[in-house]
């Protein structure tokens, strides 16, 4: 009885021990589909990535041919409108750097008093052909330079406009009670010569009719220096010499418009006086 019950035990153990390695089995075989099956999904994926990535390398590549052409394009342009402007970048800033030159001189000549700049006409006219000579320039058409063309024409009216409204530079003298001519251009501050009263009466015709006759309170320029539009009289000429200088008419047969211009200070036409100021146009 007791050996009957030992082999039961037996088999049942036996039993047991073959279920649970079957059951152990099945698990494993189902944990390795698993992973064929996690794999495949991986391997899909990551051919699918590959496609994306050959995809976007194409498109990076026809990106990049865009940019190529793109920048063939902006050298073409940008040679093109150098072509137009007959100019360069380089050639652009030297303009501008002449431009500002330009607007240096004009600057300077407008901070001068009125007097300094009366005299400074042919500097004015150089000034003004100078800028002229620059705008004309194909390249003054560059539209970063329309701005600074444009202030510059401004600044250079002003300066045109100054020298139209400039006065020559003179000093002002008072007429006091025993005042005559000779008297005035004796005094240190004036000419300290008083040969030099024609000067004062050639200079203030507009106010003195009679050389002998002034008046107190009346106010005469005095000018120590010669406009352009002048002449300052030297001991030993006539009108026929003075005529005949380059810088008056280069004629002396030209001695009678001298003479009609200055009639009201020539009384004689063969007399003529040191100091005496001619005007010449």
């Amino acid at each position: 009885m007791k050996s009957k019950y030992l082999l039961m035990t037996l088999v049942v153990v036996m039993a047991v021990s073959l279920l649970g390695t079957s059951s152990l089995y099945a698990q494993e075989k189902m944990k390795y589909e698993d992973y064929l099956i996690a794999l495949q999904a991986e391997q899909e994926r990551e051919a699918a990535a590959q496609e994306k990535i050959a995809a976007l390398q194409s498109e990076i590549d026809a990106l990049k041919a865009k940019l190529a052409d793109l920048d063939r394009q902006i050298q073409q342009t940008q040679a093109a409108f150098w072509q137009a402007l007959d100019s360069s970048n380089e050639g652009f800033n030297r303009f501008l750097d002449e431009l500002n030159n330009s607007r240096n001189q004009i600057q300077g000549l407008l901070n001068l008093t009125s007097g300094e700049l009366y005299k400074q006409g042919d500097e004015v006219a150089r000034a003004e052909a100078r800028l002229n000579q620059l705008i004309d320039q194909k390249v003054a058409k560059h539209p970063d330079a329309e701005t600074f063309v444009n202030d510059l024409r401004g600044l250079l009216n002003r300066l045109k406009t100054a020298l139209a409204n400039a006065q020559p530079p003179f000093d002002v003298y008072t007429v006091i009670r025993g005042d005559y001519l000779w008297r005035i251009a004796k005094k240190p501050d004036i000419y300290g010569d008083p040969f030099q009263w024609i000067r004062i009466y050639t200079k203030n015709r507009d106010l003195i009719k009679d050389p002998d006759l002034i008046f107190p309170g009346q106010d005469f320029k005095i000018f120590h220096d010669v406009l352009e539009n002048e002449h300052l009289v030297v001991r030993g000429e006539f009108l026929y010499k003075i005529a005949g200088y380059p810088n008056v008419y280069n004629d002396p047969f030209q001695w009678t418009k001298l003479y009609e211009l200055n009639m009201d200070v020539i009384m004689d036409k063969d007399l003529i006086y040191p100091y005496m100021i001619l005007y010449i146009k």
